[in-house]
């Protein structure tokens, strides 16, 4: 196959169509995972890829919608900590607190949570709160902070 610079993505009743159309396309076909909801619904992995695709395209509006729909599918901490940082993005501050402290439940591990945790709550000027969270980060990734504020001057 070449690189192509598209896939193909199907659902479970086309995947042969499209393994034939990826065949006549040179092209990958993309792999997707699917989540059946108990009503039916059903909601793709590919979801969180098109949400930073909209970020990139400065469509944030979007962006959240498909996050949101990301972690309706697959609830992992990493899905949960982008949709915070879309909150934050937007200035829907008490959003992004409540977001990355769940994520915090979720995965106390997750890299850098305290330090997000630490901008929300300085966002909203709780700066106590701020200032802890953010020793928390420090004392846990001393280095991982410092690439993080290094990487994000603003």
């Amino acid at each position: 196959m070449n690189n192509t610079p598209f896939m193909v993505f199907s659902g479970t009743k086309s995947r042969y169509l499209a393994e034939e159309i990826c065949k006549e396309l040179d092209c990958k076909l993309g792999q997707m995972n699917t989540t059946y909801f108990a009503d039916g619904e059903f909601a793709a992995q590919v979801v969180s890829y098109v949400s930073k695709i909209y970020y990139q395209l400065d469509n944030i509006p979007l962006a959240i919608a498909y996050a949101q729909k990301s972690v309706k599918a697959d609830s992992n901490s990493s899905r949960w900590a982008w949709l915070g940082t879309l909150y934050l993005t937007t200035g829907d501050y008490d959003m992004a607190l409540q977001t990355f402290l769940h994520v915090a439940q979720i995965n106390p591990n997750h890299p850098l949570i305290d330090l997000h945790i630490s901008l929300a709550y300085q966002a909203l000027n709780n700066l106590e709160q701020a200032k802890n969270h953010f020793s928390m980060a420090y004392q846990k990734d001393k280095e991982a902070v410092i690439r993080f504020l290094e990487s994000n001057p603003d």
